[in-house]
């Protein structure tokens, strides 16, 4: 992990809520994240260094006070032009709330806040994915502060890993249970890395399969970049299903105080035959939750997605969570 610089910190204050920003990560922030529940990867510390670095961005947090209370943490990437005098801000996914906050109420307050940093005005442009429940109060609150919808609402599936193995294993649906089973009697041969070791291997088979299937997601130097970022402070694993010696099925697993995402995964032919996928998912709930994970976030769905996919990660029996997607 890096050694931390200095950072400039100043103040902001709207309402009830005040934002405390600094540049780049700090101690306090990183501290404030490991209490999160459902933590998500885009606001990672990790996420946001490593992102910052290979887009050449400016990377901030706040710490989020409400009524002189420590409420949450957000963090954006800033990206400037002309020497700063056209400036872009990325908040995707935040703001992130303690236990108790996060109501419209507090929302409301968070928004005031951060007009206040930053308004709108000639040149600035902001792309802001709020991690709110996609409601009316909510959306109305963004509405009054400027903010256009751009995009369809975002849906992901979080699952709670706190219950028992056999507790997990009975919310599955009928069908996943089933495959997991037959690949449970396949002989299947699992190797799970949290080094590096497999990263090369990994990819090679991401590249291939997103090639071959044209599905979006990040290029196979970012995620390279990425997963190193989350390696080297063991925040990462990946897992390799094979039979005698033949490749069946990868997944990417990132971790993010308690909890974690599946970033990425693919499967071959043969791995489809033997539900290989459904074996290698199913165990790394096993591998997070030796690691004391709560939450795991299973990846955004759409309707865009092959009917596979979607049915994939919602027979696994997580929570649907609907949040309001991309604003402007």
């Amino acid at each position: 992990m890096q050694e931390k610089k200095a950072h400039s910190i100043t103040l902001s204050e709207a309402s009830s809520c005040r934002l405390i920003w600094s540049s780049g990560v700090t101690q306090q922030s990183e501290e404030l994240f490991s209490r999160i529940p459902r933590s998500n990867l885009l606001q990672s510390p990790a996420y946001g260094q490593t992102m910052a670095r290979l887009n050449n961005q400016r990377l901030r947090q706040a710490v989020i006070l409400m009524d002189g209370e420590q409420a949450g943490i957000v963090q954006l990437l800033e990206a400037g032009l002309f020497n700063s005098r056209i400036l872009g801000a990325h908040l995707d996914r935040g703001p992130l709330w303690l236990e108790n906050y996060g109501s419209p109420e507090h929302f409301e307050a968070f928004l005031e806040a951060l007009r206040r940093d930053y308004p709108k005005k000639f040149g600035r442009k902001m792309r802001f994915i709020p991690e709110c429940e996609d409601i009316s109060p909510n959306t109305k609150i963004l509405e009054e502060r400027g903010f256009k919808r751009a995009s369809a609402p975002y849906r992901t599936l979080w699952l709670d890993l706190r219950p028992s193995m056999e507790r997990l294993r009975a919310k599955t649906a009928k069908n996943w249970r089933g495959a997991l089973k037959k690949a449970e009697n396949q002989g299947i041969e699992l190797v799970w890395d949290g080094q590096g070791s497999l990263l090369a291997f990994f990819l090679a088979g991401y590249q291939k399969d997103k090639a071959e299937k044209k599905y979006d997601g990040p290029s196979p130097r970012t995620l390279s970049v990425l997963t190193q970022a989350f390696l080297k402070r063991k925040n990462a694993y990946i897992g390799c299903a094979s039979l005698d010696g033949e490749p069946l099925a990868g997944v990417l697993i990132m971790c993010h105080g308690k909890s974690a995402t599946y970033q990425a995964g693919w499967t071959t032919q043969a791995g489809r035959e033997r539900c290989a996928h459904h074996l290698l998912l199913w165990e790394a709930l096993r591998v997070l939750k030796e690691r004391a994970i709560d939450d795991f976030d299973l990846g955004g769905i759409n309707e865009t997605q092959s009917k596979g996919v979607k049915a994939f990660k919602e027979g696994l029996g997580g929570t649907l969570v609907q949040t309001p997607g991309l604003w402007t």
